[in-house]
């Protein structure tokens, strides 16, 4: 007898299969969901299993920001392609519980049995927030304590924390901490101290490190002079300042054995910040910004060197360089909170491989519109006498500037007092404005003032050109080839040189950081349908790195070098506020006549003006994980 739809639909047994499917369908789909690898995990690894008779693994996990954080660990296969089973727990601000690996293993879900577990396995770690992971392990053999991390992100030694110091009284290990002062002048290290079990603040410490030099200390000094009373259980965390000029490390003796071992290396995790946005990875030492601290040549800063930058350096005396400074304006630069959606980024037109700059003709905002312009490269920004910036100088100053995109509808959509109360709500930016500025208040001058330190920071020096430039005299007969000696003469000449060469480009493209001197108009077209600063005139970036550009003019109409030296060549049009300099003694438009060698050779030299360092500095790139 056969049944009807609608009867099937009440029959039990097909009612039970259906619930059965279901159940095997949902339970997939969460086999699925715990089989994913977090993608931004920081690996440790292969370790040995927690239940290693040899030796004892132990995972440190390090809270460095001012709230609870959820640090989770996978325990993956060897080939990182399956994860096991997972573990997480909640870490106290300041705190750095040490959780064994059997520990984990026991209490990691799935709940995994003897024979599932592998003599070897990676951790994938991963924190809500800013944290640190260390790998350490006891080896009952030889009384030894060894951090063996094999971390894939960037291992911090000696950086501004050490964690799990623990008591000197336990016999036959004694610790000891350095404080080490990196800058010129002499610094005082005002330490905090925390218990490293529940991160509750146990002592500050002060220490006196003369210039260029260290200091070290036991812990039972430290005890005394804070008047801590020690505890065989206390593990303690040690935290620097972060505008401290330098490092603390940490490292213990053995007694037995006299080997002193280094406790110091730690490696970041991923992770993300209050909002769920992504957090910056950022050294525990900062990098260097500072004039002080950054080689820059003579030709740059000092006033009497041959075609010197110093005169043209727009850097006010309220906004120097610092690291601190920088630091976080390289954290904005990179940051996409600064648009209304969280998707563009200052370095979202300005990208570093481009020196810069931007391929695109015209850069995409937040919503998908098109700037009207071509976003100009930023490259020795820092290198213009007039201190104006855009293409047609509406901004007074580099301050200025940076906040004007933020602003715009197109660009980034964004209120200065919107912006302001977004970043003070997420958590890394309080410590970074403190190191700044001072204090953890937000304010859009002082966006503008950090943003800018960044951009004046982008100076390029180690371009071939350079290299000839530092070499001394015959340096460019001995840098430089034929080819590039002969464009070099065609662009005006080097150092000394007068701007006569046949091209004549260096009468406009001053100084050894080869900056335009100020607005013209270059008779791009007869007639001006873009007006720029006046008349058709418009500012030009420097022509260091304008080889990796791809995309030349306010407008973006030329793809190539050798497109534009053919232009300056051939394609200079009359109009009637063409600049002089562009003109015969006709009052026509300049005709160049350069041969075909003569056009290679002057792309050739300004390609000598590219600097691959500027592209690959760390210092410069994006602090965010990807």
């Amino acid at each position: 007898m056969q049944t009807s739809p609608r009867d099937q639909s009440r029959n039990p047994h097909i009612v039970l299969g259906c619930i059965v499917i279901m159940m095997l369908l949902l339970l997939a789909a969460g086999t699925a969901k715990a089989q994913s690898i977090a993608g931004t995990a920081t690996r440790l690894g292969p370790v040995n299993a927690g239940r290693s008779a040899d030796a004892q693994s132990f995972l440190r996990l390090f809270n460095s920001s001012t709230r609870t954080e959820t640090i989770t660990v996978q325990i993956l296969s060897t080939d990182s392609t399956r994860v096991l089973a997972t573990w997480s727990t909640s870490v106290p601000a300041h705190a750095a519980p040490q959780v064994s690996l059997a520990d984990i293993e026991a209490a990691a879900t799935p709940r995994l049995t003897l024979s599932e577990i592998p003599a070897q396995y990676i951790l994938a770690v991963t924190s809500d927030g800013p944290a640190f992971a260390q790998h350490v392990v006891w080896n009952a053999r030889d009384a030894s304590l060894t951090i063996a991390n094999a971390c894939s992100a960037r291992t911090v030694s000696a950086g501004r924390f050490a964690v799990n110091v623990h008591s000197d009284l336990i016999a036959g290990y004694p610790s000891r901490l350095t404080v080490q002062n990196s800058s010129a002048q002499d610094q005082t290290a005002a330490l905090d101290v925390y218990n490293a079990a529940n991160g509750a603040r146990v002592a500050g410490y002060s220490v006196a490190v003369r210039a260029g030099t260290s200091v070290s200390f036991s812990q039972a000094q430290f005890a005394q002079a804070a008047g801590f009373v020690a505890r065989n259980e206390y593990q303690l965390n040690f935290a620097l300042p972060a505008d401290f000029p330098g490092s603390i490390s940490h490292s213990i003796t053995n007694l037995l054995t006299g080997a002193t071992q280094q406790l110091s290396e730690l490696c970041a995790l991923s992770a993300t910040a209050s909002d769920g946005l992504a957090a910056p990875v950022l050294p525990a030492t900062s990098y260097a910004y500072a004039d002080a601290e950054v080689s820059l040549p003579p030709y740059y800063l000092q006033a009497n060197a041959p075609a010197s930058a110093s005169e043209i350096d727009n850097t006010p005396a309220a906004n120097p360089i610092t690291n601190a400074g920088a630091t976080l304006g390289r954290v904005l630069f990179y940051d996409k909170r600064l648009s209304a959606n969280n998707t563009i980024a200052c370095a979202s037109c300005h990208q570093q491989a481009r020196g810069f700059g931007d391929a695109r003709r015209f850069s995409a905002g937040f919503n998908g519109g098109l700037t009207t312009r071509h976003s100009m490269a930023l490259t020795n920004a820092r290198f213009y006498g007039r201190g104006r910036f855009f293409w047609d100088e509406r901004a007074a100053t580099l301050e200025d500037q940076v906040l004007q995109p933020i602003q715009n509808a197109v660009e980034m959509g964004m209120s200065l007092p919107t912006l302001t109360t977004k970043l003070q709500a997420v958590d890394f930016y309080p410590a970074l404005f403190r190191a700044a500025f001072g204090s953890e208040q937000v304010t859009s001058d002082r966006i503008a003032r950090a943003l800018a330190q960044f951009v004046r920071s982008l100076s390029s020096s180690h371009s071939k050109y350079d290299q000839a430039l530092q070499a001394g005299q015959g340096g460019i007969n001995r840098v430089l080839t034929q080819q590039e000696q002969q464009g070099l003469g065609l662009f005006g000449g080097g150092p000394g040189g007068n701007g006569g060469g046949r091209a004549g480009c260096a009468r406009c493209h001053e100084t050894a950081s080869q900056s335009l001197d100020q607005p013209r108009n270059t008779g791009l077209d007869a007639t001006i349908t873009d007006v720029g600063a006046g008349g058709g005139r418009f500012k030009a970036p420097s022509l260091r790195n304008a080889a990796l550009r791809g995309t030349f003019m306010h407008d973006g109409r030329f793809s190539s070098l050798a497109e534009v030296v053919e232009f300056y060549n051939s394609g200079v049009r009359a109009n009637p506020n063409l600049d002089r300099i562009l003109e015969d003694q006709q009052g026509n438009p300049q005709r160049l006549n350069l041969t075909a060698g003569e056009k290679a050779a002057l792309v050739a030299f300004i390609e000598t003006l590219t600097d691959q360092s500027l592209v690959s500095d760390a210092r410069l790139a994006d602090p965010f994980p990807n």
